[in-house]
């Protein structure tokens, strides 16, 4: 696992100075682009990337998700295409993120995200953010809990059931509580807002694109509509995927 950051981020850059502060002995990958030019193309079997998360109505928030895009590409990576998902690494973080967050009084907002942005990865590849705004990403505290989280998953060897998971906004409060007091280990995100656009090739990718392989069960949001739950159903006939509601 390769943790990648730099300094011209400035939410990345505050994640490495209190990781560093905290284990002098980690190796971290210094790069010198932002963060969605993060270099992929080197040996690893995993990368983690230290980041920033910004959004259109900023609120302080710690974010963990998969790259890939579902739809089109307007911020790195490829149109239509999912990198492979580590939901193992993926569940480990937010629940070590949820927990200092916690612990040190932080309190904010812990989300995992649906997929989005680049880059394209050949091996799993994750973000681990600090959001969503200038008056956030140089938080101290919140550096350092990212920081002890990314730091807690490099010995944490436990493993459980990966997933593909259906539904919610872009923020799903649901499946970040699986991640973090469940038993699934959530991979892919497809947020409801993108199902009409969802087809049967983006299916084959959300249940084979994971670090695992297939994936054997899909947990769809029981909020979802009538005609979104049939059109999965539908696609879903010719593979005989497991679905839940949650």
């Amino acid at each position: 696992m390769d943790i990648m950051f730099t300094k011209v981020n400035e939410a990345s850059y505050n994640i490495a100075k209190n990781i560093k502060k905290i284990d002098t002995s980690i190796k971290l990958n210094e790069f010198f682009k932002d963060v969605l030019e993060v270099p992929t193309d080197f040996e690893t079997d995993e990368i983690i990337v230290l980041s920033t998360h910004k959004s259109k109505n900023p609120k302080p928030m710690l974010t963990a998700h998969i790259p890939g895009n579902w739809g089109k590409a307007e911020y790195g990576g490829t149109d239509r295409t999912l990198n492979i998902a580590d939901g193992n690494t993926l569940k480990k973080v937010i629940k070590r993120m949820d927990f200092w967050n916690k612990k040190l009084n932080l309190n904010w907002p812990v989300f995992i995200e649906s997929d989005h942005h680049g880059p394209n990865c050949k091996v799993p590849i994750i973000f681990v953010e600090i959001g969503s705004s200038e008056n956030e990403w140089g938080n101290e505290k919140a550096g350092e809990v990212v920081a002890r989280a990314v730091l807690d998953i490099l010995k944490d060897k436990s493993r459980y059931e990966e997933i593909f998971c259906i539904g919610g906004g872009h923020y799903s409060q649901k499946f970040t509580e699986i991640a973090v007091n469940g038993k699934y280990a959530v991979g892919h995100i497809l947020p409801k807002y993108m199902i009409k656009e969802f087809d049967r090739e983006m299916f084959i990718q959300a249940i084979n694109k994971n670090r695992n392989g297939k994936v054997n069960k899909i947990l769809i949001d029981r909020e979802c509509n009538k005609w979104q739950k049939d059109k999965i159903n539908l696609i879903n006939q010719e593979f005989g995927i497991e679905i839940e509601e949650c």
